[in-house]
């Protein structure tokens, strides 16, 4: 099986993470009505080698750890209100 390898993005995943944002938000919608990702967000990651993050290097993924792909994606509006009674 052929496999292509594709040339190391210039920004980190963060970055590209976020230059995607705005096609996730036009997209947003549609998904969840179909409960999957559209055509294009899918070609988006994949340009932006955005699927292969978690995979171990020995599948030629990235091997990113896990505090890197689950960190906030926007930054926080602000504090979070305390629980009723506390």
């Amino acid at each position: 099986m052929d496999t292509l390898v594709q040339p190391a993005p210039t920004l980190g995943a963060p970055e590209r993470a976020r230059a995607l944002q705005p096609l996730l938000d036009r997209h947003g919608a549609e998904m969840d009505r179909r409960r999957e990702l559209t055509p294009e967000v899918v070609d988006a990651l994949m340009d932006q080698d955005m699927l292969r993050l978690l995979l171990p290097r020995s599948l030629a993924g990235k091997n990113c750890p896990c505090s890197t792909s689950v960190g906030p994606s926007r930054p926080s509006p602000g504090p979070m209100p305390a629980p009723p009674g506390s």
